[in-house]
Formats: C-alpha cells, structure tokens, sequence
C-alpha cells in the first residue's frame, strides 16, 4: 500500500496538514486520516481530527470526521501520534 491515492477537498486541507494515514489490515477499503492545524509555534495547543477514508475504485475519499482531539501544546500532540498506532482498541476508546 506503499502507492496510495487520497482525494481530499481543498476547504479540508484549510489551516491542517497530513500527519498520517492508516489502514485496516482486515478490510482494505477503510482507512483512517489524521490531520493536525498547521503551527509554527511549538508550545501553542494543537487540534488533531480523525477521519475515516473510504476506497471508491483506484483511491481513498474521506467519507467522515470521526473524531478530535486537542492537546495543551504541539509536543503533547506528537508524542499521542507516536504512540497512536500501539495503542489497543480499549485504550482508544477510553480516550473517546
């Protein structure tokens, strides 16, 4: 999955940047998209939002926001991002 094609909205991509995208290893045509607000100070709070992608032939649509999260500085995000992908199922859904 190395040649991943995302459309995205331009109004979307306002203000945020990619930090991320994952994919279910069980049914490839879901994915989850995780987009942070763009800031070039480092100790200022930061919003991540998570949404879910959907496959429609030969790439990926975001189909929702699924859910945000916001952080009292930019390391604090980075370090959620880090972990994030060793986080369990429980684990997330209790930060829910």
């Amino acid at each position: 999955m190395s040649d991943i094609k995302l459309s995205i909205g331009k109004d979307l991509l306002e203000g945020m940047e990619i930090l991320d995208t994952m994919f279910s290893p069980v049914n490839l045509d879901m994915g989850i998209l995780l987009l942070g607000e763009k800031t070039r100070i480092r100790n200022t709070s930061k919003i991540l939002r998570f949404y879910r992608l959907q496959r429609n032939k030969e790439e990926y649509e975001v189909e929702k926001e699924l859910t945000s999260f916001s952080f009292p500085t930019t390391k604090d995000a980075d370090n959620f991002i880090l972990n994030l992908k060793k986080m369990s199922a429980l684990d997330l859904m209790v930060l829910l």
